[in-house]
């Protein structure tokens, strides 16, 4: 009957049996329904047979049924009906009332959970209908239901709340409090999530309702939506915002209630909270609720010119030229999408116009067609809607107004938030999140008091920031900077005057007083006559019906774009000019910048020293000094070894500190004042230049011929591209950051430089217009010219971090961490500067941002490595099918998948665990290895051929960090130096860690009496290696007084250099082959480990495992069996803690950063048995990281219990 088409007289004798009164009959009928419906579907089903019995069920429900097992039935069969049939819902949704009835008036669970069911099929499609039915009500009953059904049912209510508008609203008001108090963390996470769901769609949906709004938002409400932000969904945290943005711009007086609770609390914890990455938009979600609680500035007097600027994007038209040089305008559609690109921050963005595709430029303000290439330039002009200006007017006295009544509550608002804003806006490389910083700060400045502005503004370095606005070619910024500036003398000048100096703000006002104004040029172009057929084309892409109409109303009034800049340019002149002469027309001395001049002409490095650390010099005056030059020309002079020691003498660890500080910071101003250029390239990243390839060399096999690259491609990418297209180059090479080029390129015979953009490097007229020729030939010797402050913190470095006087954290930056950090969250494609940074100097960045950016540079994303191939191996035979499938695998961007042969477990564990084996195998070959806990290879005689498992060794530590799975291999310090290409540089000292027995042999040697050494009879042969000579005939020539020092030097070099020269090469070869070796030179010796090995041995806190785990499935974190387990594993030592990570995760370590790290993370969740917990072991499941744990009587069964498993349960994979 199921599978079959259902005939009307069967169906008719099943449902007349439900009129029966013997409830067996009815329960056979039900059943045999429920069994056609669930097993049929649209093809045996019709919408009228369902319909028959969704009306007839209806009716047998209405009735005093009270047999729950009937209920249940029909009520599932109503379920079945929406899955088999989803045209049926029409039908079941007039079941809802009998069936709200039923769930309010049945005390079955079964019955109760199958109508929930149903409610959240149904809410999808039929929401509104739901909530004429009373649906909302349903929360009353939630807590008489188990968790799952809770989430179900608070999705029902949310998708009835996107359906309440103020028609309905009687039909929610009475839920309000039920659902705010499940707002509270204490609550599910999911449940917290659809709650706000819930008010966010109500809150969206009667935004114009002031008096339904301020009904949503009560006290407890506004508290708890708050609260709602430690949940850690990120849908969470974008709706919160939301939703208050939109009760701040509605009501004044909303806004005022949540400053009242303390809402800059929240936002300063959102803002600088460290446990989680906010993206750039959701950031953006933040300043423009901070925007929404703070009144607009006047638009009369300073501000009148920000008319001219307006960033709103709704009042822009925009245009572009024709043939004949008038301008016309697009289309509402196109101008509205040009527009909602612009208020998100792009630059780049396509449109479709008649079906054909046009990219359009925001920054170069130019239209391309993509299929014909065509460009024309395009603009954008201010349009001022007719607005109300009486009730505007009005409402921004009274919004300006409650701040003068509420002075405390935004005294607390910005002391609060300026500091967070600023910090942001000095790390950001977002541009629309800098711009906006500098907009909130300006209001900030301008409403905040004097006093305010010398508790708060006077000490976040303002005037710094300022100085960088003024100095970058952008008018948006100067502007803003001089309205800041003005502000800021205004109210308290005797607090910024000497700052303002000092920090360069005075000097970049004087050179914009100087900016030259540009009046608007009359439009004398005679008009080019254009044929017919043209002007037939010009008229579909601009008819006249689209403005027919336009009513009087809508009719924008527009300023015309050079009037804007000239307005701009002209108001920046006489502004600077009025504040030079009005507040400077007699300036203080800045006598620090004065005295330090003096200083470096006269190289005194006492006075620099002192200026620097105790007078705090700042970046302007550091780089008006000449300070940076004078040290470049000193530290790459020859005789800089001989002045080194004096240089260190006098700066001590503070000063050098204080000098080291100063150039990250000098770095960093200049980073961000050229940034606007790079912002151009970044922003022309989709535009496209044709160059031609000519090879220079004849006599090799090389590239020739036209391609078109991105205009933001280095010449280093041409390399690439060259060896790619080239035969004896199967496939293209990683980034190489400190390999020097091995090919030149020459445009009109001049060499372009490797670090530029095409964009930069070619000449600028017609750059995409015509096919640039482009020369090239092997490289000579390529040397580009650095910037000075590189050369001088790297000299540093390198003289410094030998010495050991100053740490290495000392270098770093944290402001270029802060930008570092963004560009690599928002972006594979890495800036010019960054690359800089990281061949330069990488060590002012962190060791998490270095290796981020090492596998960005050496590897594919992992977009592009998402494949994987699945090898089966034989735990017995590891390392011999490791070989295999390593040599195999070693060109291939492909990671493996290892599973072990007749065993079932798959995924992320048993792949660590094939790494750890191999490791362990490798660990216990010691013909290779010297004699030490520290894995070196063993010295070798120049006749004895390198065992071939150091090639091996090279592609297996490359695939392991191509794979990202961590290895144990404990490598000595030495043998990290030789992957960064140090050998050259090892010393005595390094045999000292290496071979402390060694070492100290030979100081005993060095310090012995010449009679007693000659006794001794120590041949020229290497210590512990017999048949190793030092030198020729080595055997039979003996240690006396005379030849000691060169035995000494013998026996470092053989030891750290020529005795494992041809093994470590071979290591380097081979791994060189999977990523570039240079790159690892991004790290330090002592942080390679962490990079192959992961994290270093350290006790485990409970603070830290509470922090850093998670417990699900039964358990929480204040479960007594996990606090047990937590007790336990703070107590394991090294060996106790690798048995425990192998158990769990497969691998005998952590990665760097440990458990934080670990992903996923480690979870604790119950195991469930049937019967006495204490009886059984705990499993895992390792491609997870689970640990499941029974819920043992007593923490000394559970401690027995994990040892045994974590020392008997290694090594195999079977079903848990």
């Amino acid at each position: 009957m199921a599978c079959s088409r259902l005939e009307e007289s069967d169906l008719d004798s099943l449902l007349s049996e439900l009129s029966e009164e013997d409830e067996s009959k009815q329960m056979c009928s039900l059943m045999q329904i429920c069994q056609m419906i669930a097993m049929g579907n649209e093809e045996n089903l019709s919408t009228i047979t369902v319909r028959k019995i969704i009306v007839r069920l209806i009716e047998f429900l209405k009735s005093n049924q009270t047999n729950f097992e009937i209920i249940n039935h029909a009520c599932r069969i109503l379920s079945y009906s929406l899955e088999a049939l989803p045209s049926s819902s029409s039908s079941v949704v007039e079941a809802v009332p009998m069936l709200l009835e039923k769930l309010y008036t049945v005390n079955c669970a079964d019955v109760a959970e199958q109508i929930i069911k149903t409610l959240d099929d149904l809410s999808v499609k039929y929401g509104r209908k739901l909530v004429d039915y009373g649906t909302i009500d349903v929360l009353n009953y939630i807590d008489f239901f188990p968790l799952h059904t809770q989430r179900r049912i608070m999705k029902i209510v949310s998708n009835c709340c996107s359906n309440v508008y103020s028609a309905q609203w009687n039909t929610v008001s009475s839920s309000l409090p039920l659902l705010s108090a499940r707002l509270n963390p204490e609550h599910d996470p999911k449940c917290v999530e659809y709650s706000v769901e819930c008010f966010t769609h109500l809150v969206q949906n009667v935004k114009n309702d002031e008096k339904l709004l301020n009904e949503i938002a009560t006290d407890s409400f506004l508290l708890n939506f708050q609260l709602a932000l430690t949940n850690e969904s990120q849908m969470v945290f974008e709706d919160v915002f939301k939703t208050f943005s939109i009760l701040t711009s509605i009501s004044t007086q909303l806004a005022v209630k949540l400053l009242r609770h303390d809402i800059h609390k929240t936002i300063k914890q959102q803002l600088t909270s460290k446990n989680r990455q906010r993206s750039p938009q959701q950031i953006l979600l933040v300043l423009s609720l901070i925007d929404k609680l703070l009144p607009e500035v006047p638009r009369q007097g300073l501000f009148a010119i920000n008319e001219c600027l307006s960033s709103d994007a709704n009042f822009w038209s925009w245009h572009w030229q024709d043939d004949d040089g008038s301008w016309r305008p697009y289309s509402k559609k196109e101008n509205d999408c040009i527009n909602a690109g612009s208020g998100v921050g792009e630059e780049v963005l396509t449109v479709t116009i008649y079906g054909k595709s046009y990219t359009i430029d925001l920054v170069r303000k130019i239209q391309t067609n993509d299929e014909s290439g065509t460009k024309r330039p395009i603009r954008n002009s201010s349009v001022s809607p007719k607005r109300n200006k009486e009730e505007e007017s009005t409402a921004k006295r009274f919004k300006a107004d409650l701040i003068y009544e509420n002075d405390s509550l935004y005294s607390d608002f910005i002391r609060t938030l300026f500091p967070c804003i600023y910090l942001l806006s000095v790390t950001t490389f977002c541009r629309r999140l800098e711009e906006k910083c500098s907009e909130l700060m300006l209001k900030m400045v301008f409403y905040a008091s004097a006093q305010l502005l010398s508790e708060v503004v006077k000490g976040t370095g303002i005037c710094r920031r300022l100085s960088i606005m003024l100095a970058r070619k952008s008018v948006k910024c100067n502007i803003e900077a001089i309205q800041i500036c003005q502000c800021l003398l205004d109210k308290a000048a005797t607090d910024f005057k000497e700052e303002l100096v000092r920090e360069g703000v005075l000097f970049c006002l004087s050179s914009l007083r100087r900016t030259p104004i540009r009046h608007p040029k009359p439009n004398n172009k005679p008009k080019v006559p254009i044929n017919e057929k043209k002007k037939k084309f010009l008229s579909t892409l601009y008819p006249s019906r689209w403005h027919k109409n336009k009513t009087p109303r809508e009719e924008p009034v527009e300023m015309d774009i050079e009037d804007q800049d000239s307005k701009m340019n002209d108001w920046i002149a006489k502004q600077t000019n009025s504040i030079v002469t009005g507040f400077f027309y007699n300036p203080p001395q800045n006598l620090v910048l004065n005295n330090l001049c003096r200083a470096v002409e006269r190289w005194n490095l006492e006075e620099i020293s002192d200026m620097i650390h105790k007078n705090d010099a700042t970046p302007f005056e550091i780089e008006k000094s000449d300070l940076i030059e004078k040290l470049a020309d000193f530290f790459c002079s020859p005789t800089t070894d001989n002045g080194l020691s004096i240089f260190l003498r006098i700066f001590n660890f503070d000063k050098l500190s204080s000098l080291i500080s100063s150039l990250n910071e000098c770095f960093y101003r200049k980073l961000v004042i050229e940034r606007s250029k790079s912002d151009e390239i970044r922003s022309l990243s989709r535009q496209n230049i044709r160059i031609e390839l000519i090879p220079i060399d004849k006599d090799t096999e090389s590239f020739k011929g036209k391609v078109t690259v991105e205009c933001s491609a280095t010449a280093r990418s041409l390399e690439r591209f060259i060896f790619r297209n080239t035969s004896n180059h199967v496939t293209a090479k990683p980034i190489a950051l400190f390999e020097r080029p091995t090919i030149e390129f020459l445009h009109d015979d001049r060499v372009l430089p490797t670090h530029l953009t095409l964009f930069d490097a070619l000449p600028q007229d017609e750059i995409f217009t015509k096919t640039h020729q482009i020369r090239y030939r092997k490289s000579i010797d390529v040397i580009v010219k650095a910037d000075k402050i590189p050369i001088v913190l790297y000299s540093i470095w390198t003289h410094v971090c030998k010495t050991g006087i100053v740490p290495n954290y000392l270098f770093l930056s944290s402001k270029l961490t802060s930008s570092v950090r963004y560009v690599l969250s928002d972006s594979e494609q890495l800036p010019s500067w960054l690359l800089k940074i990281s061949s330069s100097f990488p060590f002012v960045l962190p060791f998490d941002l270095r290796k981020s950016l090492f596998y960005l540079l050496s590897f594919e994303t992992k977009s592009q490595r998402s494949s994987k191939v699945k090898q089966i191996v034989d735990r017995n035979r590891i390392l011999d099918e490791a070989k295999k499938i390593i040599i195999e695998n070693s060109n291939s961007s492909i990671s493996l998948d290892i599973e072990f042969q007749e065993e079932v477990g798959t995924g992320l564990g048993p792949t660590l665990e094939f790494f750890s084996l191999v490791s362990n195998d490798l660990r216990k070959i010691e013909s290779i290895w010297r004699p030490s806990q520290s894995l070196f290879p063993s010295p070798i005689g120049e006749d004895d051929e390198p065992d071939d498992l150091f090639e091996f060794i090279g592609k297996f530590l490359g695939k392991s960090l191509a794979d990202h799975k961590i290895i144990d291999l404990p490598f000595s310090s030495v043998f990290y130096k030789w992957l960064l290409g140090m050998e050259n540089e090892l010393t005595f000292e390094d045999l000292k860690y290496l071979d402390p027995d060694l070492a100290d042999s030979c100081s005993k040697l060095k310090n012995m009496d010449p009679k007693d050494l000659r006794k001794l009879e120590v041949d020229f042969t290497l210590p512990g290696y017999e048949n190793i000579e030092l030198k020729p005939n080595g055997q039979h020539i003996i240690l006396d007084s005379s030849n000691i020092s060169e035995y000494l030097n013998l026996v470092v070099d053989w030891t750290l250099r020529r005795g494992v020269s041809r093994q470590m090469n071979a290591l380097r070869h081979n791994l060189n082959i999977i990523l570039p070796v240079s790159n690892l030179r991004l790290f330090y010796p002592n942080e390679l480990e962490s990079l192959f090995c992961g994290d270093q041995y350290a006790p485990w806190s409970s603070k830290m495992l509470n922090e850093c785990t998670k417990a699900d499935h039964g358990y929480t974190h204040n479960s007594p069996a996990v606090q047990n387990l937590i007790e336990i594993l703070t107590t394991f030592d090294l060996v106790q803690q690798r048995a425990f990570l192998q158990f769990v995760t497969g691998s005998p370590r952590l990665p760097f950063g440990g458990f934080r790290s670990l992903s996923p993370p480690l979870t604790f969740v119950e195991k469930v048995v049937y019967e006495s917990p204490d009886k059984y072991l705990p499993s895992v499941m390792t491609c997870a990281n689970y640990l499941k744990l029974p819920n043992y009587s007593t923490i000394d069964i559970m401690r027995e219990k994990v040892t045994v498993a974590i020392n008997e349960g290694q090594f195999s994979f079977y079903l848990s």
